[in-house]
């Protein structure tokens, strides 16, 4: 592709750890694990068993974007791919602390 930087991956920035609800859809999931659904959703602190909670998740894909910047000081462009957007949580406020501008993802 003649990229000239590194690609790497950064492993704090993986999906939703999901636990018992991973691999089911929603109606699946509610039939099945009804009272953790409710949790789940009117608890962002409550961890899925075998899972994270949504704040877990927040928190570990904020830190993986900061230290991604942090290593990346001189670096005029970071480019950070994931899946359905998941990671946005932390970007503006990590690009106000790191470049002083807030940058938003376009529609």
């Amino acid at each position: 592709m003649g990229w000239s930087e590194p690609v790497g991956k950064e492993e704090t920035l993986r999906e939703w750890n999901m636990g018992i609800l991973q691999g089911h859809t929603h109606n699946e999931g509610q039939q099945m694990f009804g009272e953790e659904m409710r949790r789940m959703h009117t608890d962002s602190t409550y961890a899925i068993p075998e899972g994270e909670s949504h704040d877990d998740f927040k928190k570990r894909c904020v830190c993986g974007m900061e230290s991604i910047a942090d290593r990346c000081l001189t670096c005029i462009y970071i480019l950070i791919i994931t899946i359905y957007g998941r990671c946005v949580c932390g970007m503006e406020s990590i690009a106000d602390r790191h470049i002083g501008q807030t940058v938003r993802p376009q529609d």
